[in-house]
């Protein structure tokens, strides 16, 4: 069993746990401030993108519940039509409805996906780009 066929969260902590380890070699061999400065040349792109986003990523369903709520309809409902594919890869298909109508449908390997996908479908479709 190699690392090809580790679950995503395994192949994270398996890498974070190696990083800890250069970061420990290097601390050990080279000091304080050469360390400090390798982990900070190192996460520095990552601390840029993180001081230039505008706030939490875009979520299609809180933009549909503010879209709503906007209009005076109705919040929007998530209706699970279909669950199709094997256990270990189904395939989910979820409506949106808002005031009782389907303005929305989306499919993904998860429910929460799913409804994303719908959310943003019915924003499309309220926002007149359908």
């Amino acid at each position: 069993k190699g690392i090809e066929s580790s679950s995503d969260s395994q192949l994270e902590s398996v890498l974070a746990a190696a990083f800890e380890a250069l970061v420990a070699a290097v601390y050990i061999d080279q000091g304080n401030e050469f360390t400090r400065a390798l982990i900070l040349r190192l996460i520095d792109p990552e601390l840029t993108q993180a001081e230039q986003m505008e706030g939490p990523p875009e979520n299609p369903k809180s933009q549909l519940q503010e879209l709503t709520q906007g209009q005076g309809l109705k919040p929007p409902t998530y209706e699970l039509v279909s669950s199709k594919g094997p256990d270990h890869g189904p395939v989910f298909t979820v409506n949106v409805l808002v005031n009782g109508q389907v303005v929305g449908t989306g499919a993904g390997g998860k429910k929460a996906e799913a409804e994303a996908a719908a959310a943003r479908s019915a924003l499309a479709a309220l926002s007149g780009q359908a």
